[in-house]
């Protein structure tokens, strides 16, 4: 018996009537459930070699680009190399005029994504989603803004847009499962109750939530080591290790090791310009197709892992094509000649070189040597055998040439049209170009010029001080290369025949200040970021500003270009949203639990659940309500308090115009905006008020599932209830009409009759 293989055993089962034989089997099916891996035939070393080659290429193709970046950045944060013209120690002033804008244009924007939540509206594409509209919404809002610090991802990916002129960002689905221990603390054990039994009861404890988990001694001998085995509802065997120890003031202390889930979801990584990697004259980072001729041929996403992360993920064969020579090859930490993070033409070089600008170094510490380059790349290859290019996603380890893993794009991110899970989006657009226009190449040539001045205004001011001299040889001075100080005498001769001053013509700095001033201007021009936006009064301007409407006319003068820049970057914002909603409806598990925040109606529960994940599939687009003037809050106050009085009065609510619902959400804004939670203040008119809205055509898709719905019209009581008479008069015209849907269509039409009536007396 002791070398009987699992079929034997389970013929021998089957034989002698073992009533635990089906239980087995089921067991024997889970853990042997059949699987089949895709593969792929292509040359390891041929992808290598011309995935590299590419890659080398577009390096050599930005070299001049990326040390003109790296420039601009330099004089961005006031970086100046030392300068000893036109003598050492001259005037090395830093303006910080690309500084001061780009600060203020990052705030603009920012203010305008966080100034309404959820931040990106979705709208169905078919009709039969749109019920989906809000759940939608918010479990993004709650996946992107709250489980990712999408705060601080927003202001990486606004920095860029801002001062390089492109923002980029990959999106894919996460699932980042770490070794984890949970400590809990126990009552002693009580004597005289074996000791085994009392930790399998506190285990169970702890363990409740998976009834199903097999809870076993690590060593008949020792009980105080369990092994704790369960399945999820994937099929997917875990393990947990359960240690307990005598705490010093002799409480129980036990010890859970088990790997957890600490992120499952969508995630948006914003990437540096030095990091993505693609050829010259690609307009998009999409493939390129019939209808996208100027896509991109291939990207490359490069960043720098550790080697304790390149060894997890070969030894879980996330890394499938990595073998066990290639791991015993890393752990030796043989690099390839010449391919190594320290080579001139690595993007990393450009992040040692703005580390050294900033009087900082890498390297020095013992792990930096221990970082490798990763790329993941995005290409056309025939990885099929049918002479035909499809679209891959490699993972390559540069410094040991090695092909990590390989997928089928579409199998990577299912992403509709076979598109790449890559956003970039420009500031300024460029035709024929990804990489766009930013603040900074902007201002950089006003900058250079306002520094020039300033130098110079400042040297001259230093001359007209202390200003040089010429003497006679044979006066009483000595005969060497000396300085004049303050309070000090010479003796000469003669002094007035001896020494000359020369004049310096014009000593005062008129003309600098009105060439300051003139620069100043251009730069306003050029930004449209002047004195109103920075909070401050234009010169001249006081009588234009004494009214809200007045200033409102001046502000949207000037609004133009701020208003396009803040649509740019909201289509790019647009396209993440979409693309994480692709990925919920296919990788979102069920009982996805959110949550929403700044709920608008009092008492109700912040706390939801998607059950089914179909409840937030569907082809949507996302829009957006963010403008130049709602940017700022004091101001979008004063524009509803202007709206609330030409809106709510006596007539607007006989009419109907207006509801006490409209009127509840105004003041609810005006809260909002004064920065106060409007639920301390405000009381919804009506219970009702807190319902979901429905459309007629909705509430007739209810009845006929056999729902009477119990949501608030959305057209109004009256709208609705004709809007619902004519689509029955419609359908029964069909012959679509049977008994159960007219008694249950009856009911509801008089639940609206009196909502209607009850209109009409509030009017």
């Amino acid at each position: 018996m002791a070398g009987m293989d699992v079929e034997d055993q389970d013929s021998q089962d089957e034989a002698l009537g073992t009533p635990d034989l089906d239980e087995a089997r089921e067991a024997k099916a889970v853990k042997k459930a059949p699987t089949r891996r895709r593969s792929f035939s292509f040359g390891k070393k041929d992808v290598v070699h011309k995935l590299l080659k590419w890659y080398d290429q577009d390096i050599q193709d930005r070299l001049e680009w990326s040390e003109r970046r790296l420039q601009r950045y330099a004089k961005y944060r006031g970086w100046l190399e030392a300068k000893d013209f036109p003598w050492p120690d001259a005037s090395n002033v830093f303006i910080p005029l690309m500084m001061t804008d780009s600060q203020q244009m990052q705030d603009t924007l920012s203010n305008g994504v966080l100034s309404q939540r959820p931040v990106m509206a979705p709208q169905a594409v078919n009709p039969a989603d749109r019920e989906k509209h809000e759940t939608i919404a918010q479990l993004l809002d709650y996946q992107i803004m709250v489980e990712q610090t999408g705060e601080k991802k927003l202001a990486n990916l606004i920095e860029s847009f801002v001062n390089d002129g492109t923002m980029y960002s990959l999106q894919t689905w996460i699932t980042d499962e770490q070794d984890t221990e949970q400590v809990e603390y126990f009552p002693p054990l009580e004597p005289g109750t074996p000791a085994d039994f009392q930790l399998k009861i506190r285990i169970e404890g702890i363990f409740k939530d998976t009834p199903a988990a097999s809870i076993e001694p690590t060593d008949v001998e020792n009980p105080w080591t369990w092994d704790v085995k369960w399945y999820d509802e994937n099929h997917k065997d875990h393990t947990a290790r359960v240690e307990f120890y005598t705490n010093d003031d002799n409480r129980l202390l036990c010890i859970v090791k088990r790997k957890v889930v600490i992120f499952d979801g969508p995630c948006v990584i914003p990437k540096s310009e030095e990091d993505i990697v693609f050829p010259s004259r690609a307009e998009n980072l999409q493939p390129p197709s019939p209808s996208n001729p100027s896509g991109a041929h291939h990207v490359f996403i490069v960043d720098y892992p550790s080697k304790d992360e390149l060894k997890r993920l070969m030894k879980s064969k996330y890394y499938d094509l990595a073998t066990d020579e290639d791991l015993e090859v890393l752990a030796e930490q043989k690099v390839h000649q010449g391919v190594g993070p320290g080579s001139a033409d690595d993007p990393g070089q450009h992040k040692i070189q703005r580390d050294a600008l900033a009087g900082q170094t890498f390297g020095n510490a013992e792990t930096a040597s221990e970082t490798y380059t990763r790329m993941m790349c995005f290409a056309r290859w025939d990885v099929d055998g049918d002479g035909l290019d499809e679209n891959v996603v490699f993972w390559i380890l540069k410094e040991h040439r090695l092909v990590l893993r390989a997928r089928l794009l579409s199998e990577f991110t299912p992403l509709e049209g076979n598109k790449r899970p890559l956003m970039s989006q420009q500031f300024i657009e460029v035709p024929g170009q990804i990489r766009g226009i930013g603040l900074l190449e902007l201002l950089e040539h006003i900058q250079d010029s306002m520094k020039i001045l300033v130098d110079q205004t400042i040297d001259k001011n230093t001359l007209v001080n202390t200003p040089w001299f010429a003497f006679r040889a044979s006066s009483g001075v000595r005969p060497e290369v000396i300085r004049m100080a303050p309070g000090e005498g010479y003796p000469m001769a003669n002094p007035q025949q001896d020494i000359a001053f020369p004049q310096i013509p014009n000593p005062d700095q008129t003309l600098s200040l009105n060439m300051l001033a003139v620069f100043n201007q251009w730069a306003e021009r050029q930004v449209v970021i002047g004195e109103l936006q920075f909070g401050r009064v234009p010169q001249g301007k006081a009588s234009a500003l004494r009214t809200s409407s007045g200033m409102q006319s001046v502000l949207q003068q000037g609004a133009a270009r701020p208003e396009r820049l803040i649509r740019r970057f909201f289509l790019g914002l647009a396209e993440v949203y979409s693309q994480c909603h692709e990925l919920n409806g296919v990788y979102l598990k069920p009982n996805k639990q959110y949550r929403i925040l700044g709920m608008s109606t009092p008492g109700a529960d912040p706390y939801k659940t998607v059950d089914d994940p179909s409840k937030v599939r569907g082809k949507m687009t996302f829009e957006f309500k963010a403008n130049s003037l709602n940017t700022n809050k004091a101001f979008r106050s004063q524009v509803l308090k202007d709206m609330g009085a030409m809106t709510f009065n006596p007539m607007t609510m006989q009419m109907g115009l207006a509801t006490p619902e409209n009127f509840y959400n105004w003041l609810q804004d005006m809260w909002k905006d004064s920065g106060q939670d409007p639920n301390r203040y405000l009381n919804p008119p009506s219970p009702q008020s807190s319902m979901p809205r429905i459309t007629a055509e909705q509430a007739v898709g209810l009845l006929y599932q056999g729902i009477i719905p119990e949501q608030l019209p959305s057209e109004g009581p009256q709208m609705h209830m004709a809007r619902l008479q004519q689509l029955m008069t419609q359908l029964q015209k069909e012959g679509a009409l049977d008994e159960a849907f007219m008694s249950l269509a009856q009911a509801y039409l008089q639940k609206v009759q009196a909502q209607v009536q009850q209109a009409q007396m509030m009017a």
